[in-house]
């Protein structure tokens, strides 16, 4: 009598689907405005800085895509996630990057972020990462977040609002060959010059 063997491995289960309803990114992640309710500063990924904007009114942890093909890091399957935005546009989730290692001003933390097309920030850490700290002290006014983690008290100094700066040509040439920019418009110095001449009156 012989006895046979199968070498055949059933196909993984596929990621639990999520509903639409259950992911949400706030206007402050998705175009990187500014809020008393958020909190900017930098992380550093794989030697690198990036912005990193944390927001309790996101659900997720987020990355940008130009980031993980910056870095090189390998993009995995994500449950099905999409969010609608006011325009009435429906972002799509092309996929996650699990385990991530960032430091955030000397604590390093391990981190699984879903790519989407965010403006602003590189990195939004949403409720998915907030709901793991426990217990968080905010001032907003001082742009202070304090938490306890493995026994020790953490605090994390958020950066002000910055106003624009003039931009040097090596500055834009750089972002513009990262892809980060959007669109580069043009516009005179002297807002006194009329550009469009007034229509004569016939009467």
């Amino acid at each position: 009598m012989a006895l046979f063997t199968s070498s055949f491995q059933p196909p993984p289960p596929p990621p639990a689907e999520t509903k639409p309803s259950d992911f949400q990114v706030s206007l402050y992640a998705l175009h990187g405005l500014g809020s008393h309710s958020c909190l900017k500063l930098t992380g550093v990924i794989k030697a690198h800085a990036f912005t990193v904007l944390i927001d309790s009114g996101s659900t997720h942890n987020l990355v940008q895509p130009r980031v993980v093909q910056h870095l090189g890091l390998p993009i995995e399957l994500a449950p099905p996630l999409s969010s609608r935005v006011g325009n009435g546009a429906i972002l799509q989730c092309p996929g996650m990057v699990s385990g991530l290692k960032m430091d955030l001003q000397g604590v390093v933390f391990q981190l699984d972020l879903f790519l989407l097309d965010i403006h602003g920030a590189d990195v939004v850490l949403g409720i998915q990462w907030l709901s793991q700290l426990g217990p968080i002290l905010v001032d907003f006014s001082l742009l202070l977040m304090s938490f306890s983690l493995n026994g020790q008290w953490i605090t994390l100094q958020g950066q002000p609002n910055s106003t624009p700066k003039d931009a040097t040509i090596r500055h834009i040439t750089h972002l513009a060959q990262s892809k980060v920019l959007h669109r580069l418009s043009c516009f005179p110095w002297c807002l006194d010059t009329l550009l469009l001449k007034p229509i004569p009156n016939n009467q």
